[in-house]
């Protein structure tokens, strides 16, 4: 690993020319960030998250290589960090996920690991009561707030 920091974040870059036309406004960067190097090194490691995380073979998936924890994907590509699909992001994004982004004009890679959850978490609760899942409704009980200590990701928040 490439890191001048004991921590690490692993990311693969997923690309699909067609999924993300539109680039998202850049949220401001902390320092620590730009210490943070991908953890998978290798195609093999990010082929095994890929099957794990049953990313189907229509994306391209490929280290990150030398790109930092802050840096901008190359173009047609979107990085996905393996801490968010572990918390339940899913490749392709599930619609009511692509849905709660573009309210929000956030990119994948701009939620933190547990903002994910809660969305996951939001779905299953909504499958499980019968009922489609709600923007209006998700909005009533959540709210997403700048949190600059993890790497400029934006945190998704129950509302007091």
């Amino acid at each position: 690993m490439h890191s001048a920091s004991s921590s690490s974040s692993s990311s693969v870059e997923i690309i699909d020319a067609d999924a993300f036309s539109a680039d998202p406004p850049p949220l401001p960067r902390p320092v620590a960030a730009e210490r943070i190097a991908s953890s998978l090194r290798t195609q093999q490691a990010v082929d095994a998250l890929c099957e794990k995380y049953r990313v189907p073979g229509e994306f391209a998936a490929r280290p990150a290589g030398d790109l930092r924890a802050c840096s901008t994907p190359p173009p047609g590509a979107v990085c996905v960090y393996k801490d968010a699909l572990e918390a339940g992001m899913r490749v392709p994004l599930r619609p009511f996920a692509c849905e709660v982004l573009g309210h929000f004009g956030l990119a994948p890679s701009e939620v933190a690991p547990n903002g994910w959850r809660i969305v996951a978490g939001f779905l299953v609760l909504c499958h499980h009561a019968g009922v489609p899942p709600s923007l209006a409704v998700f909005r009533h009980y959540f709210v997403f707030s700048l949190f600059f200590h993890y790497f400029g990701s934006v945190l998704l928040a129950i509302k007091n």
